[in-house]
């Protein structure tokens, strides 16, 4: 077995239901679901099978982009069939965060092509439109926004979602 990277950047989310306090997580899940949705954002406690990635907060918009939600991945080659790279939009709310929306992409999806750029629709916890995120991919040390600052990889729980993606175009 060979190791494959991943390079993921959390590019922008677009169609908000409510204009708020907005960042995202990318979470690597090798081994199926994670754990319910109040464990998500725990510093402590991670399994060794999740890597996550975090953007910073943009403030007071329904059209949040993002410079530094960039993250590397690394894969077993080949890849679990159950692998999967969970997206969690959050809102930062006085009292907590709140999840806005969640979309899961097969890992084999990402891994069939050397880069990507492309939109994936996000479902709220009652499984409704929450808006897209944009997601740029690329393969084995290239950068999926060049010039981008490194971010680095931890360890975290996180929940499963069957969100499916959108394919090229932008929901």
């Amino acid at each position: 077995m060979e190791d494959v990277v991943l390079n993921v950047s959390i590019a922008e989310a677009a169609g908000l239901p409510k204009v708020c306090d907005a960042f995202c997580t990318c979470t690597l899940q090798l081994e199926g679901p994670g754990p319910q949705p109040r464990m998500m954002m725990s510093p402590r406690g991670g399994a060794a099978t999740q890597q996550v990635t975090k953007t910073e907060t943009a403030r007071k918009t329904d059209v949040p982009k993002w410079k530094s939600g960039v993250g590397r991945y690394t894969v077993k080659s080949p890849a679990p069939a159950s692998a999967c790279l969970e997206v969690c939009l959050l809102a930062n709310r006085l009292l907590g965060k709140e999840l806005i929306g969640r979309a899961s992409v097969e890992l084999i999806e990402l891994l069939a092509e050397h880069r990507t750029d492309r939109w994936y629709s996000l479902k709220d916890k009652r499984n409704a439109d929450a808006g897209s995120v944009r997601l740029v991919t690329a393969l084995d040390g290239q950068s999926p926004r060049e010039g981008a600052p490194k971010v680095a990889v931890d360890t975290s729980p996180s929940q499963h979602n069957s969100g499916q993606s959108s394919g090229t175009g932008r929901d």
